[in-house]
């Protein structure tokens, strides 16, 4: 994970998957309504169900809770974390 610097202030947005470019490095997640896309950098953490994986294994529909700095434009993914709903 990105380190974070002591004035830089991190968000956490919980929403559901709508789109994964792999290639582009990009996802899209509806959040309350609204679409957000964040960039997703090389040394971003991914996981699914709590294992480390690549960007490609999410999938629409996923539930994702995404840390980001809101400072940073594009948007940018510090790590996407998919699970259960429960």
């Amino acid at each position: 994970m990105p380190v974070t610097q002591p004035n830089d202030t991190v968000l956490l947005v919980d929403g559901i998957i709508q789109q994964v470019n792999a290639l582009a490095r990009e996802v899209t997640v509806l959040v309350d309504g609204m679409e957000m896309v964040f960039d997703v950098p090389a040394d971003c953490t991914v996981l699914l169900y709590g294992e480390r994986v690549k960007l490609r294994m999410l999938q629409p529909l996923d539930h994702a809770i995404i840390s980001y700095s809101p400072r940073q434009s594009p948007l940018a993914a510090r790590a996407i974390e998919v699970a259960n709903l429960t």
